[in-house]
């Protein structure tokens, strides 16, 4: 029975790898289902012959989506890398909320990196959210799966990227604009932004934008207003941005207003990836700062004789004090009591209260502040404690705040554009525990802080 007992426990692990031929490594990883690593073993295992790993998969990303108000009509740009693999891409636009296909197209891209391909707005309604979404076949007419199980729309692994918008299209009297480029120049801590323009323009155009994480939605760097006076405007970095050590994907959001009685506003936004460049190290550096400036290694040498000497001298003072030190008397030592906590009278806990901000949203909300005391809080659009109805993007009934144990704790009432909590998202009816100051995203277009609020 025992015997029975274990060879019904056995396990089998399969996958495919490429080996070598010959003696090959391996390490074999147990994972609980929440994650955490459970127990690893390495094993050694013999290939008769070389395996060739298969092409990598291709990766498709959209860096822009402008709106063309004249010809009533979108760009969508598409960047494709290792786009060998790729027989046919199957574009389709698709409604957010109701799932609702608007229109499909399949593109050709004939191994080229690069492609754009416009679509018609004439069917789709003002204030509306809609998503683009790509999928691809090789050249064989099998679909395309991304290799990876993390990310957006694990369901659909056929979805090999998305672009969600809003078709607002701008008012009649403002200026139609695109976002042609965005180049970073490090040198001078800039990114040079260079615009599509009507030949004909009014005599004042006024800028401004925020530049926000391609990923999370999260606001990185505020673009104050400013006078356009050419084509190419020049928007000094954020040290968040001019410190990045690695690539990033950012997100351009940009307005135009006209000036007079009756101003009027256009907004576009442009997806643009900051590659920092590589620093030289710090030996290199300071050797370049000796050489421009000799006197530096006559004071360096002379900060590290008196550095020397005074240690020295310190080491025999130290000594020389260390032989008069005499033990204490037992009896003249005496001991510190502990303070013990002061119990909440009743001894029951007490009521959590909060302090909310709102950091940014649509309307005239931002800037708002208040301190709740009674939870469950909801937040939404038309639905709640909080309501913040000029928000398109949120949900009717948001998300909502509530009180468990004494702790304060955000849940996300399966919201169609998410709730991120300092960046991350969290899955729909997922809760997440409030500690400190904490940094609370509605979909795209509104933020919150919340910190405890003494009783």
């Amino acid at each position: 029975r025992e015997i029975m007992e274990g060879l019904n426990s056995q396990q089998a692990a399969r996958a495919n790898v490429y080996a070598r031929q010959g003696e090959n490594q391996g390490v074999l990883t147990l994972l609980s289902r929440d994650g955490v690593e459970v127990s690893s073993a390495p094993f050694v295992f013999v290939s008769d012959r070389d395996y060739t790993a298969p092409p990598p998969a291709p990766d498709v990303r959209v860096p822009g989506l402008t709106y063309d108000p004249e010809a009533n009509t979108y760009r969508l740009a598409l960047a494709i890398a290792n786009s060998q693999q790729v027989g046919q891409l199957v574009l389709s636009l698709e409604e957010t909320d109701g799932g609702k296909t608007v229109f499909s197209e399949e593109l050709n891209p004939q191994g080229r990196e690069t492609l754009e391909t416009d679509f018609s707005a004439a069917s789709l309604t003002p204030g509306e959210n809609y998503t683009v979404f790509i999928r691809a076949v090789d050249p064989d007419g099998f679909m395309i799966e991304r290799p990876d199980t993390g990310g957006f729309n694990d369901n659909d692994r056929t979805i090999l990227t998305s672009k969600e918008f809003t078709h607002e299209p701008p008012v009649v009297n403002g200026v139609p604009f695109g976002i042609r480029s965005v180049n970073p120049d490090f040198t001078t801590k800039s990114l040079m932004v260079t615009l599509d323009l009507p030949e004909t323009l009014p005599s004042r155009l006024i800028y401004q934008g925020f530049i926000l994480d391609a990923d999370t939605g999260s606001e990185i760097q505020t673009i104050p207003q400013a006078l356009l006076e050419s084509r190419q405007v020049a928007v000094s970095m954020a040290p968040v941005i001019a410190d990045l050590e690695a690539p990033k994907e950012l997100r351009l959001a940009l307005t135009l207003e006209t000036t007079g009685d009756e101003p009027q506003q256009t907004s576009q936004e442009f997806d643009f990836k900051i590659v920092p460049p590589k620093k030289p190290s710090i030996f290199v550096r300071a050797a370049d700062a000796l050489q421009q400036n000799p006197i530096f290694v006559v004071l360096i040498i002379a900060f590290v004789a008196l550095f020397f000497g005074f240690r020295y001298m310190q080491s025999r003072r130290v000594a020389s004090q260390m032989a008069e030190i005499r033990r204490p008397p037992v009896n003249k030592t005496s001991t510190i009591q502990p303070v013990m906590p002061q119990q909440v009278p009743g001894g029951g806990t007490p009521r959590p209260r909060l302090r909310l901000r709102i950091l940014r949203t649509t309307g005239g909300e931002a800037g708002r502040e208040m301190i709740v005391e009674s939870f469950p809080f909801v937040i939404g659009r038309k639905e709640g404690n909080l309501v913040l109805a000029e928000d398109t993007r949120m949900s009717r009934k948001h998300a909502s705040i509530v009180a468990r144990n004494g702790q304060l704790v955000i849940e996300d009432l399966k919201s169609t554009n998410h709730t991120y909590v300092n960046g991350r998202q969290l899955q729909p009816g997922e809760s997440a525990l409030l500690t400190g100051v904490t940094t609370i995203r509605f979909g795209p277009d509104t933020e919150i802080q919340v910190e405890p609020y003494p009783v």
